[in-house]
């Protein structure tokens, strides 16, 4: 099997590869994991003139680290232009397509929201509102998070608690829909639960703690991962909204419904934060057998 990991020119940023300064810590595991059970594994900066990344005869091609998609509009329009160019010359995408165009705009979560999952309160501010859209926020809920419906490592989010800091949005606004959501002060003392499912199934889960005083919780903001069990309600609140959304997946697309990976983001109160299926970290490191179901959804895919 020949696969292609997905990733992007400059990830300095985050927790590089030693070996290979195009992969993630975590997509390097994958990567050696795979080529000891004799796949070859190549990356894919997306990007890359199509023809090009045909000529690689790829089996698959495993959308991992990507991420500076959301830098800028031009960048998210070309990265999903890409993934349709892909599509249409039949280079198999995991996550599919379908699902990958559906889970980059996070207005999905009012999908999953009418298909029973429980969600933060939520108010979508479109590029025609107004600030009063968070004045209103504001005056409801005390402090405030606004963060764009495509983004990708928190890029863009911001809390607020007055309203004279809510200008600094004005440059980032153009043509973009934010999600205003009820801070959770929980979240800077409990954390965040993120389980993961390979291969249609649950795998292992992480609780991503913020650096004191912060409530960000993503690593190179400076927050904490720790591998532990999640409690018995953070697992069944897991479980039923990755069933839910194979159920909303099924309807909608179908067989192309079928995921290599999901990782199902809860906030305190157990509440869906998100659902993964684009880019998400998977915590492979400490989960060798992670690694294991991970390469047995890529045999199944390209059976």
């Amino acid at each position: 099997m020949r696969i292609g990991f997905v990733t992007c020119a400059d990830l300095s940023r985050y927790r590089v590869s030693k070996q290979n300064p195009l992969y993630t810590h975590d997509d390097q595991i994958a990567a050696d994991f795979l080529l000891a059970q004799g796949c070859d594994v190549v990356p894919i900066v997306w990007g890359e003139p199509v023809e090009q990344v045909k000529k690689k005869n790829l089996d698959v091609l495993v959308v991992r680290s990507p991420w500076d998609y959301s830098d800028s509009e031009e960048n998210r329009a070309s990265f999903l232009a890409w993934l349709q160019e892909l599509n249409k010359h039949s280079l198999p995408l995991a996550n599919p397509f379908p699902v990958l165009r559906w889970n980059l705009d996070k207005h999905y979560l009012q999908e999953l929201e009418n298909s029973g999952v429980s969600i933060p309160p939520t108010i979508l501010m479109g590029p025609q509102d107004t600030l009063e859209v968070l004045d209103d926020a504001l005056a409801k809920w005390g402090k405030i998070v606004v963060k764009p419906c495509i983004s990708a490592g928190a890029r863009d989010t911001f809390l607020f608690d007055q309203r004279d800091a809510l200008r600094m949005l004005q440059p980032i606004r153009c043509g973009r829909t934010f999600m205003v959501q009820p801070f959770l002060p929980a979240i800077s003392d409990v954390g965040e639960w993120s389980l993961v499912f390979l291969n249609q199934e649950y795998s292992h889960a992480v609780l991503k703690l913020p650096k004191k005083g912060h409530w960000l919780v993503q690593d190179e903001l400076g927050g904490s991962v720790q591998c532990l069990e999640a409690p018995n309600d953070i697992r069944e609140f897991a479980q039923a909204t990755f069933e839910k959304a194979q159920s909303l997946l099924q309807t909608k697309f179908g067989s192309h419904g079928h995921l290599l990976y999901a990782r199902v983001d809860i906030l305190p109160g157990c509440v869906l934060g998100e659902l993964e299926l684009l880019e998400p970290e998977l915590f492979f490191r400490d989960h060798i057998g992670a690694v294991q179901k991970f390469h047995q959804g890529l045999l199944r895919l390209t059976k």
